[in-house]
């Protein structure tokens, strides 16, 4: 099925989200609820009874009427959020549910998604964090060739060279050399 407006809501079946259109608020909702809210969509203003709604949702399973109630219930929470309506999902006693007749229903043709403000806030983090990452590595990059520069013991290949020392006594210690001589 395509996306549809109902109300201020933009309904994406393919994905199960239910999205405030156009604040970009987004849930996911599970297939079975997702599909209940299409039952409920395409059979207009007229009321479903909970067996009609078993029967075009969770058929071929046997499922309680309590199934049928959990899942309005979500619905009715997404959706009543919006200050708008009071109620999208309404109930008719004896005859069932459906969808309140002045909520407003049309086919949604867009290409590109709302983005939702988790995903910008999402979006923004990860730039941030890029951002940090490539400015340590340039200042730990620096901050070596800054102190391989300035070490007399480097040349410009970065190899040790360790100095001769010198001795003005003449004299080798043995910590300096195995061998313990002097020289006169």
């Amino acid at each position: 099925m395509k996306n549809l407006l109902l109300g201020n809501w933009l309904v994406v079946p393919r994905l199960n989200q239910i999205v405030e259109y156009p604040a970009g608020r987004e849930y996911t909702v599970t297939p079975k609820v997702m599909k209940l809210l299409l039952v409920l969509v395409e059979a207009k203003a007229e009321p479903l009874s909970i067996d009609n709604l078993v029967e075009l949702v969770w058929h071929p399973k046997v499922v309680s009427d309590n199934s049928v109630y959990q899942a309005v219930a979500q619905l009715r929470k997404i959706l009543n959020t919006d200050p708008q309506y009071e109620e999208y999902i309404e109930r008719i006693s004896a005859q069932g549910y459906r969808i309140h007749p002045n909520i407003a229903l049309r086919e949604h043709k867009v290409a590109v998604m709302p983005v939702s403000k988790k995903r910008i806030w999402l979006l923004g983090v990860t730039i941030t964090l890029l951002a940090l990452i490539a400015f340590f590595a340039f200042y730990i990059q620096t901050d070596q060739k800054h102190k391989t520069q300035n070490n007399p013991y480097f040349d410009e290949n970065h190899s040790c060279h360790t100095p001769i020392p010198k001795y003005s006594s003449g004299r080798v210690s043995a910590s300096e050399n195995d061998l313990s001589t002097s020289v006169i």
